[in-house]
């Protein structure tokens, strides 16, 4: 089964060059680093889809993910239902914040 990964970028940019820029930087390290399903849904938001196997690889996976993207990783909520990451530390020049959801299937 796969589950999506959920990536909202909140940009830093003003003119729709400069966003476009940033995004086309997002999806090359998204493809490249991550996964190649990547799917840009809106703007500032991606989704990728992971193969699921158990809840615990998974959210080790979405860490592995984090530490690719940027730092200093804030988590929150309830890890057993779900999975929420916050960073005000992306790697890539443009991007004020990231945040990553997944919510756990077993339990919706």
């Amino acid at each position: 089964m796969n589950i999506p990964i959920n990536f909202n970028f909140f940009l830093l940019a003003k003119s729709e060059k400069a966003k476009e820029k940033v995004i086309n930087k997002i999806t090359d390290l998204l493809v490249d680093k991550v996964d190649r399903s990547v799917v840009h849904v809106d703007e500032c938001n991606f989704v990728i889809n992971i193969e699921y196997k158990s809840w615990e690889l998974l959210v080790y996976r979405a860490l592995q993910i984090c530490q690719l993207i940027g730092g200093q990783w804030v988590l929150t909520g309830n890890v057993n239902f779900e999975f929420n990451a916050w960073s005000n530390h992306a790697k890539i020049i443009g991007i004020e914040s990231i945040g990553i959801t997944i919510d756990n299937p077993i339990v919706t």
